[in-house]
């Protein structure tokens, strides 16, 4: 490291680090119009892949399905709505794609572009069973092997369903039994092959009707395909594959390679090409040569799960946190997809609707240039945890440490001043107005510099000089400084401020969480308890904006009046990456399902009406260009014929209507008395007219509020806050 002494300062050069690769676009989460910024292609894990020809699709977590046509260069992603984890998909042609999960079953004959539930049994999220394997040898036949061993046929693309027998040997024939089947695998509508825990492969020819045991290992099978009518192969938890050349009727034991171990699953480009990955996934296995001789290669540090084979010379690995590799000489060499940033980030700052910063322990720091297409990482000089950051441009910023070091940058980051902030106390937050004027806040006061960070003031006005605070707003010269019970209100560029009230009065007065400034005169403050507040005239009127419908909001960005975000720790009963979005300034909010894990406490950005960021605990970033919607537009509604109850603990009567509804969309209707924060809920059905009725007793005054977070194919949507009085 090189160090060059200046007048004022100590320039200390850091070595950057290359960007991550991505893949040719952002792949879209499932569940919203969120986009990876890292890792890329994404990083929900993947749980199986298949090919047809150069298109494939692989299913992961969380309801993760991506669909390539190039064959597995580069991916996007497809809306199932659903979240529940998916580990199973089967291909009829390129354009018929069938997924799969625990309880869950999809059907799309358009790429994926729309699909349709195959119902085989009565919900998603629960059902008798579980679904273990499937396979459609047709368009119109398919065939589902459940965990207990009972088999199910459709001849009709999977509208209806009808029971075969059961895998002999599994718990539907014997209750005791702990035998279940592993896979399945039709070379046509009759005939077709499964594979059991117990060693078993049983052969069908009469569309599961009958079966016939070919093979009994004294070990489990895991996986089985026939890539031809005569050829197919099976693996499990032994060092040895098994092969059949004359449909099924006969097998023969292979030996692996030493260190490969059992296998997990075999995917075959023809009778003669085919790989393999191993159950710890550390493995692959690949052979050209019919299966005489296989060798083993490891492509990638983390966990496969599963392999796809688009023709003879190529094949795709992927698993865990979206790994994804690939090979052009049939699996002999690997390269990854994609990437991932090597450091923990924690918070993040936008610039403009292009440029943006992660920033976090150890120094870590990443931008991106491309409106969160993809980032690069340059961490700043210091190996303590970044606790604010204050860029000018993609060229000068300032970077606040844990320890209260502050540094400037004017090249990009490339190297770094030290700053003397001229106090011992450790700031809070800092801000840059200009190349010049820069703003230092808390834990007591605020602190400026008119000379770009050489030297520091402190404020000595009588409220401004003590008072506790922790963060700083700012648009234009509007600056607003604020902390746990005090509003700082600055026009002039933070030289002078002037007291701004908060919402309540007396000493049911709010104690501040975050606030978002909007405008000159607008801005957003999310009380400690959870109520969310607007003012538009500078703090002398504060209105709560009801129709969040929730107090466990965490943190709120606005971009301007009318656009912005609040991040929820839950919506109705589920707990993953929520935020809450308003485009008509908070009036109705739109859920909307970014992640698993939440939204860091400062992870949110808003960036024009359409523009943002967002960065979860699980160190995942992601950016929107459509205000994180996607889908036709939708719209909700929330009536009652009774506004006002004479009586206290009398029951409310709620109507409500979804547009363009199917049925069976999950709508949460959410209600509180008056003199509570507390919001409590209903999770409603939709009929198939578009109207769904909630029932709740009150005893006080109440406000209601219906939110739907959308499907594969529209976006969600709020109503307006509906009051019922008492009395």
């Amino acid at each position: 490291m090189r160090c060059i002494l200046r007048p004022w300062f100590l320039l200390i050069l850091v070595a950057g680090c290359l960007p991550a690769s991505a893949s040719a676009g952002p792949v879209r989460t499932t569940h919203s119009g969120w986009a990876w910024g890292d890792p890329t292609p994404q990083g929900q894990s993947l749980n199986g892949i298949e090919f047809s020809g150069q298109t494939g699709y692989a299913t992961g977590d969380f309801g993760t399905l991506l669909k390539t046509t190039d064959g597995g260069r580069t991916w996007k992603g497809l809306a199932t709505g659903l979240s529940e984890f998916l580990d199973a998909v089967r291909l009829v042609g390129s354009n018929t794609v069938i997924v799969g999960g625990t309880c869950a079953l999809r059907r799309s004959d358009d790429g994926g572009k729309t699909f349709r539930r195959l119902p085989w049994t009565a919900s998603d999220e629960l059902c008798s069973g579980g679904i273990r394997a499937f396979d459609f040898p047709s368009s119109n036949v398919g065939v589902l092997v459940l965990r207990d061993g009972n088999v199910l046929r459709s001849a009709d693309g999977g509208r209806t369903w009808s029971r075969r027998t059961a895998v002999p040997g599994t718990a539907a024939t014997s209750a005791a039994s702990r035998v279940e089947p592993t896979d399945v695998d039709f070379v046509s509508d009759t005939t077709g092959f499964t594979t059991t825990s117990g060693g078993d492969i049983f052969r069908t020819i009469d569309a599961g009707n009958t079966w016939k045991p070919v093979v009994a290992e004294p070990w489990s099978l895991r996986t089985v395909t026939f890539p031809s009518a005569q050829t197919g192969y099976a693996a499990g938890d032994a060092p040895a594959v098994l092969k059949t050349t004359d449909g099924g009727a006969t097998w023969s034991e292979i030996p692996l390679p030493a260190d490969a171990g059992a296998l997990a699953r075999v995917r075959c480009a023809d009778a003669s090409t085919c790989v393999g990955v191993t159950t710890g996934g550390d493995r692959l296995v690949r052979t050209t040569n019919g299966g005489d001789d296989w060798e083993s290669l490891a492509p990638s540090s983390l966990v496969l799960t599963s392999v796809g084979m688009p023709s003879a010379t190529q094949a795709v690995g992927v698993g865990q946190d979206g790994t994804t590799v690939v090979s052009g000489d049939a699996g002999n060499t690997f390269a990854p997809v994609g990437g991932v940033l090597t450091g923990q980030f924690d918070g993040l700052r936008a610039l403009g609707t292009k440029v943006a910063y992660a920033y976090g322990p150890f120094g870590s720091l990443a931008r991106t240039t491309d409106g969160g297409r993809s980032w690069t990482e340059n961490d700043a000089a210091t190996s303590n945890t970044i606790t604010g950051i204050s860029f000018l441009s993609p060229r000068v910023g300032f970077v606040l440490d844990s320890t209260g070091q502050l540094l400037r940058t004017d090249n990009g980051g490339d190297s770094y001043a030290i700053l003397n902030t001229g106090t011992a106390q450790v700031p809070e937050a800092v801000r840059a107005l200009d190349a010049k004027h820069v703003l230092l806040v808390g834990p007591a006061g605020v602190r400026r510099s008119d000379d770009g960070g050489r030297t520091f003031k402190p404020n000595v006005q009588r409220a401004v000089r003590s008072a506790p605070l922790f963060d700083v707003e700012r648009t234009g010269s509007t600056v607003l400084v604020y902390g746990p019970k005090t509003l700082l209100l600055s026009r002039d560029g933070g030289r002078h401020f002037s007291p701004m009230a908060r919402p309540g009065s007396g000493r049911n007065k709010v104690r501040v969480d975050v606030v978002s400034l909007a405008g000159p005169r607008t801005a957003l403050l999310l009380s400690a308890s959870g109520p969310l507040y607007r003012t538009d005239d500078s703090g002398r009127h504060w209105r709560e904006l009801a129709g969040l419908g929730t107090e466990v909001g965490y943190t709120v960005r606005f971009s301007d009046a009318a656009h912005g975000w609040v991040a929820v720790s839950e919506f109705g009963s589920a707990r993953d990456a929520w935020v809450m979005r308003t485009s008509d300034g908070g009036r109705t909010w739109q859920p909307q399902l970014i992640a698993q894990s939440a939204i860091s406490s400062q992870g949110l950005a808003a960036v024009g009406p359409l523009g943002g960021y967002a960065l979860s605990r699980e160190n995942r970033l992601f950016a929107t260009t459509s205000g994180g919607a996607a889908g036709r537009v939708s719209t909700l509604s929330l009536t009652s014929p009774t506004r006002r109850l004479r009586r206290a603990g009398n029951a409310v009567r709620l109507s409500g209507r979804l547009s363009s509804a199917k049925g069976g969309e999950h709508v949460v209707v959410s209600f509180r008395e008056q003199g509570s924060v507390r919001w409590r809920f209903q999770d409603v059905v939709v009929a198939s007219n578009g109207t769904f009725t909630a029932v709740a007793r009150i005893r006080h005054t109440a406000q209601f509020v219906a939110q739907w977070a959308g499907d594969a194919t529209q976006r969600g949507a709020g109503s307006k806050v509906l009051t019922v009085r008492v009395g």
